[in-house]
């Protein structure tokens, strides 16, 4: 599936999210299941959150001491709104 570079982050992030998410890992043991990610405004937090999303993981709950609430929102909205982009994209492409 091919997808345009999320402006947000860098390319070689990307494509390193891009792997894991599409990496044979045992994604299936976490459907239904509440995510919790703790540190989610760091580094890690933020490109963890992003791969989640890319599998479709919706039951996410984000902790930081360091952001608020609302920047934790913001995050999740901001990276929602690219992936789903990025999904339309890839499918005007097929």
């Amino acid at each position: 599936m091919a997808y345009e570079i999320n402006t947000l982050i860098h390319e070689y992030i990307y494509n390193d999210i891009l792997t894991v998410a599409n990496a044979e890992l045992p994604w299936d043991k976490m459907n239904n299941k509440t995510i919790l990610i703790t540190g989610a405004g760091g580094f890690v937090g933020k490109n963890l959150t992003a791969t989640l999303l890319q599998k479709g993981y919706t039951n996410l709950y984000l902790y930081d001491r360091e952001s608020t609430q609302e920047e934790l929102e913001k995050l999740m909205a901001e990276q929602e709104k690219e992936i789903l982009k990025e999904i339309e994209q890839s499918k005007k492409q097929k």
